[in-house]
């Protein structure tokens, strides 16, 4: 395993150098993640409020006509283009308003994952798979104020549909990002939109494909607008 070299700012160490996963592997569980992690408390704070959000919005739908249904189709559409702009021009690059975003997903998630180890070795492991703990909640909050006020524009329904739709793509967002790293042989890896989704999501963790291709997690259709869509690795690898 490649020696961790002490870090000149008195933190913690600096990472091993190369691109030996193991030895990148060890070192986060050492050194990043929390010696008390736990991964039940993990998804029960981050995702408990947005299941909570999803589940509120939807008791409070009172007939719903045609067109505001729309707001779910339409709300999809823009929602995964947000996710295609956040993950390509704030995750995979370094940006004075947030550089902890890059660091934590482009130097410490594709660290941890490639497209040759795209599966975790324990559960634990989710720390670095979910979003961090306190993501949930301040989604809910961006989601719950966005819908107040769109409510005296657009009316209860819409507002309603708005935070249900946010609130409900975080929710398949993580999950589908999560099984995208189980291993080959889990039973949700076999399932066909589920399957095609994972190879997705694996080729973006090819170091050679991550920073321009495959952003989208749920739906892939600004990968495809935007020509960011591969589906197979690059020549030689």
């Amino acid at each position: 395993m490649a020696s961790a070299l002490p870090d000149i700012d008195g933190g913690r160490p600096r990472p091993p150098s190369g691109d030996d996963v193991p030895a990148y592997r060890a070192y986060y569980r050492e050194h990043i993640r929390p010696a008390r992690y736990s991964r039940h408390l993990h998804m029960l704070v981050h995702l408990g409020p947005v299941l909570a959000a999803c589940l509120w919005a939807t008791t409070q739908l009172h007939g719903v006509l045609l067109r505001e249904w729309l707001t779910l189709p339409i709300g999809a559409a823009l929602a995964s283009w947000f996710v295609y702009w956040f993950h390509r021009r704030v995750l995979h690059r370094r940006r004075a308003f947030a550089p902890f975003l890059y660091v934590k997903h482009t130097k410490e998630h594709h660290r941890f994952y490639t497209y040759d180890h795209i599966t975790p070795d324990e559960g634990a492991d989710l720390h670095i798979t979910l979003f961090p703990w306190w993501a949930g909640a301040l989604v809910v909050g961006a989601t719950s104020a966005l819908a107040l006020g769109l409510q005296p524009v657009l009316g209860d329904n819409t507002a309603l549909l708005v935070l249900l739709l946010s609130n409900g793509y975080l929710l398949a967002y993580e999950v589908i990002h999560t099984i995208s790293h189980l291993p080959d042989g889990h039973w949700l890896t076999r399932m066909p939109v589920l399957s095609q989704l994972r190879e997705h999501h694996r080729l973006h963790h090819d170091p050679a494909l991550m920073a321009r291709h495959n952003f989208n997690i749920v739906l892939p259709l600004f990968d495809w607008i935007y020509g960011a869509l591969v589906r197979t690795r690059p020549s030689g690898d």
